[in-house]
């Protein structure tokens, strides 16, 4: 049984809590610290975790394998140097870090000291995804030549409700990705191959459509992606198998998410 800590227990913390505790075999938390604890404390209580609003209570505690770092972005990158210089394999809730410089250092401080680094995102764990991935890399699509991301929530009705950003690839191929925040809640990701292309919507709905042939659509079921994800840090840290988020992809993440806040404030292309 793999042990984490996790700095920072919000809404988003919890939700990872509930998905492992008491129902995994391979990982559970045993430690939080989070700057308001009163605010958490008889959810701690209720799933056997000890509490504190000081960091060193998971850095310094021998029993914690790895730190699952759910706080606030902004704080990503300090919290998980800390901890990867107190030798705890690291799990980042997205993004790794705001900036390049940063989520370098952090695979840096890794790779040096033979830790696990991590960037958690519970979508890359859905079926629907393995799906995906499995087909383009059997070469189902054909060379990629187009891609798009929609992400649209019903809770951001007192911010910038509309974010659109266009994309070239190394490769050749061109993207975009769309983001509303006052519509219906809608995820979507299309990849368009000279071969065929496929979709995932919703996180379940899988359809793929050839250039010759019939095309299918599965619908998966329901999946705790969260509890995958937990799993899969604990494995990678046993070794039995790696992060399936490669350090170097967690990386590029965080480059093309810098680019994109420069280019809306320079109003030109960024290259990453």
């Amino acid at each position: 049984m793999i042990n984490l800590g996790i700095a920072g227990l919000g809404g988003w913390g919890k939700n990872l809590v509930k998905s492992v505790q008491g129902k995994s075999d391979a990982v559970r938390f045993t430690v939080a610290a989070t700057r308001t604890p009163a605010k958490i404390a008889d959810f701690c209580s209720d799933h056997d975790i000890r509490l504190s609003d000081d960091l060193s209570i998971v850095l310094e505690d021998p029993t914690v394998d790895g730190v699952v770092v759910a706080g606030p972005a902004q704080l990503h990158a300090e919290v998980a140097i800390a901890a990867l210089e107190a030798g705890k394999h690291v799990m980042v809730i997205k993004p790794l870090a705001l900036f390049r410089k940063d989520a370098e250092g952090l695979r840096r401080a890794a790779e040096y000291r033979g830790l696990v680094l991590a960037m958690g995102h519970d979508r890359c764990f859905l079926p629907a995804v393995d799906e995906l991935r499995n087909r383009v890399k059997a070469g189902g699509l054909g060379r990629i030549i187009h891609a798009e991301g929609d992400f649209c929530v019903d809770r951001y009705f007192d911010l910038s409700d509309t974010v659109t950003v266009s994309m070239r690839f190394a490769g050749g191929a061109s993207g975009s990705l769309t983001a509303l925040g006052v519509t219906p809640v809608f995820h979507r990701l299309h990849l368009f191959g000279t071969e065929g292309w496929a979709e995932i919507r919703n996180n379940r709905r899988f359809e793929f459509r050839p250039l010759k042939g019939e095309g299918t659509v599965t619908e998966f079921p329901a999946f705790d992606a969260l509890k995958r994800q937990l799993e899969s840090f604990a494995a990678a840290i046993t070794g039995d198998a790696p992060f399936p988020v490669s350090p170097d992809d967690a990386v590029a993440g965080v480059a093309a998410l810098e680019a994109m806040g420069r280019s809306a404030q320079s109003g030109r292309i960024e290259t990453v």
